[in-house]
């Protein structure tokens, strides 16, 4: 009775992300945006099976096609990213710290596509705060000119905005050295789920701010590659905006930090007492429903 009460409830979890999902199909369809709605699922196909949301944000910042695509396409990759780390926690010391870890990244993500996702793809609020990256902004370094000044004001505003953050975010101690160890571990490894898979293996304290440090960073190679080209700066810092406002909600707002603990300790506990059942579920969500709606496309 025990076993079929547990395989009920992680049923019962992966038909609600099933219906979350057909919720997300169905509302890009009442707005006759198929293109947003392939874009999203094969950015979040892409990024499973190639288990890098650095390398398809790349590709699409690079790939010349309508922002709105290719910013759908990103979002996809944030929920796709976070396969990885559930799968790999299965096969790390069976208890539910790993677990933990992994769920923590995957609800911080998916809330934020969740939420934050439906407003940008339906109104575009970030797309239209950086579409003059598409002509007026020429990096001085590329453009052949340097100018000391714009360097010392971008040192200064991130070293202000740094110091603001730590001064005002109601938090635990900890939290800038795990967003700094975030950043600085992703860029090194150049992938987000292996600071995850890291983070999950040592069971870290500041596990939370070392994920959303790891957000940043994954946002970061794009931008760099796309200095200088147009349409792709815009999606790129885009992309950079959207998880950087996921990181200031969380950090300015305790009960956002308590939902997702709370979301990650319940879905740890029901993960490891059913592996099987949850990695059909993984299975499903992250690769045959994507997969059928890009087949599903004339």
């Amino acid at each position: 009775m025990t076993a079929l009460t547990r395989f009920g409830k992680l049923a019962v979890m992966g038909a609600g992300c099933l219906a979350i999902a057909m919720g997300i199909f169905l509302i890009t369809h009442s707005f006759a945006l198929p293109e947003v709605e392939e874009g999203f699922a094969l950015g979040m196909l892409a990024t499973a099976v190639m288990q890098s949301s650095m390398v398809v944000s790349m590709l699409l910042v690079t790939s010349n096609i309508d922002p709105e695509v290719a910013v759908a396409g990103i979002l996809g990759a944030n929920l796709g990213t976070t396969m990885t780390p559930l799968v790999a926690a299965h096969f790390l010391p069976k208890d539910k710290g790993a677990m933990e870890v992994a769920s923590l990244h995957f609800w911080f993500n998916a809330l934020g596509v969740l939420t934050l996702g439906p407003i940008e793809l339906l109104f575009h609020p970030l797309e239209k705060l950086t579409i003059s990256l598409r002509t007026d902004f020429a990096p001085p370094l590329l453009a052949g000119e340097f100018e000391w000044w714009k360097l010392l004001l971008g040192i200064t505003l991130i070293a202000g905005g740094m110091r603001w953050v730590r001064r005002f975010a109601i938090s635990t101690q900890g939290d800038t050295s795990g967003l700094v160890a975030g950043v600085l571990v992703t860029l090194v490894m150049r992938h987000s789920s292996a600071t995850v898979i890291t983070t999950a293996a040592m069971n870290a304290s500041n596990r939370l701010t070392i994920i959303l440090g790891a957000n940043i960073a994954t946002t970061l190679s794009a931008v760099l590659l796309a200095l200088n080209m147009g349409v792709g700066m815009q999606v790129a810092f885009t992309h950079l905006l959207f998880n950087l406002l996921g990181v200031m909600l969380v950090l300015l707002f305790p009960p956002i930090r308590s939902l997702l603990e709370g979301l990650a300790t319940r879905t740890a506990k029901l993960a490891v007492k059913s592996p099987p059942v949850t990695l059909l579920v993984i299975a499903l969500v992250w690769l045959a429903l994507p997969a059928a709606v890009i087949q599903a496309r004339p």
